[in-house]
């Protein structure tokens, strides 16, 4: 396999991982050590529900390799609004939201912070009015997969979608 970063000074990045014998390449999205804390557009990760993959593994091993102790402990940092799902005993639709988020977003997002998302209509609500208000929400492809009550899409809004 190999390994492509989208900045190769963070641990905490998006990658590609592609498979020289196929030339099939996938988006890795590393985000912890963790199972469950990151992300890969494979179909092995969106199916096996284990909240990771081999390419979440190839992409770790070769993250301890080329950062050191100090890098590697180092927490990932939220910086951009997402929902993703988080794989575990559970498969939960999470949002992801940078610390630092002013007064008037932190009360529309505190409903959805920190906790299982059961009422998607509700999440679809508020990342409208984020929208509205200027800022990008990604939604990574497995959450969008989530349809009930509402799918998590919008057709119109194709630009923030990371589907590679």
């Amino acid at each position: 396999m190999q390994l492509k970063s989208a900045n190769r000074d963070e641990l905490w990045t998006d990658y590609t991982v592609t498979n020289r014998a196929s030339g099939k390449s996938y988006r890795v999205a590393l985000r912890g050590w963790e199972r469950g804390d990151s992300y890969c557009s494979c179909p092995d990760f969106r199916k096996n529900t284990l909240g990771t993959c081999k390419h979440i593994l190839y992409a770790l091993e070769q993250s301890k390799k080329r950062f050191d102790q100090k890098a590697r402990n180092t927490p990932y940092h939220v910086r951009d609004m997402a929902v993703h799902l988080r794989y575990g005993k559970e498969t939960e639709l999470r949002l992801l939201a940078p610390d630092q988020v002013n007064g008037k977003l932190r009360s529309l997002i505190r409903p959805f912070m920190n906790r299982a998302i059961g009422e998607v209509s509700g999440l679809l609500s508020c990342i409208k009015e984020l929208e509205r208000l200027g800022l990008e929400v990604t939604i990574y492809p497995d959450a969008r997969r989530v349809h009930e009550p509402a799918p998590l899409s919008r057709p119109d809004r194709a630009s923030n979608r990371r589907d590679s």
